[in-house]
């Protein structure tokens, strides 16, 4: 009841019944951080004429593709692989490649540590604050930061470690590519 409550503040314009409800929050595994990104899901993409099904059967297929790509290499299960579906399908949110390379970029940095705008800037090698600060601002708004305020930015330790899995993985896929070894 409680998570279910939580879920529908984080999105109190979209109508969710009790049954996606219950089934949102399950895939969830009831954590606060992947609650938190499916409400942010829930209210970016309804404006946009999904439905909360949509953003439920989004999370059930990135926890398929998760667990036949790499799940079960990697011993996810239960919770792990719900919280992984939930953070992938906010990184699947984001819309330019700009947006992802920064967001892969974030886990350079310590998790759960402060990000000066400065250093994001530096990063982004932007000419301006502005330009980092309206990217940055998008990245919080997908729910891929934990906070963004007064230039300071801050990434959850479960986030960090996804992200510098997809930073590896992309990593990897370029050497491949310079070196000629396409699968």
């Amino acid at each position: 009841e409680e998570a279910m409550a939580m879920l529908r503040q984080q999105c109190p314009e979209v109508e969710i019944s009790d049954q996606v409800a219950e089934k949102l929050v399950a895939a969830c595994s009831f954590h606060l951080l992947a609650l938190s990104v499916i409400g942010t899901q829930l209210r970016l993409k309804c404006k946009k004429g999904c439905m909360p099904e949509d953003i439920l059967a989004s999370i059930e297929s990135h926890r398929t593709r998760i667990l036949s790509e790499k799940g079960t290499r990697a011993g996810w299960k239960g919770a792990d692989l719900s919280i992984a579906s939930c953070l992938a399908c906010s990184y699947d949110a984001l819309e330019s490649d700009e947006e992802k390379s920064l967001a892969r970029r974030l886990s350079l940095f310590p998790p759960e540590r402060t990000i000066p705008l400065g250093a994001l800037q530096r990063l982004c090698q932007h000419s301006t604050r502005s330009e980092t600060r309206m990217l940055v601002a998008g990245l919080y708004e997908k729910s891929i930061l934990l906070r963004f305020d007064e230039d300071v930015a801050s990434l959850h330790g479960l986030m960090h470690e996804f992200l510098d899995g997809k930073r590896c993985e992309v990593e990897e896929a370029e050497n491949k590519k310079k070196s000629g070894d396409v699968d």
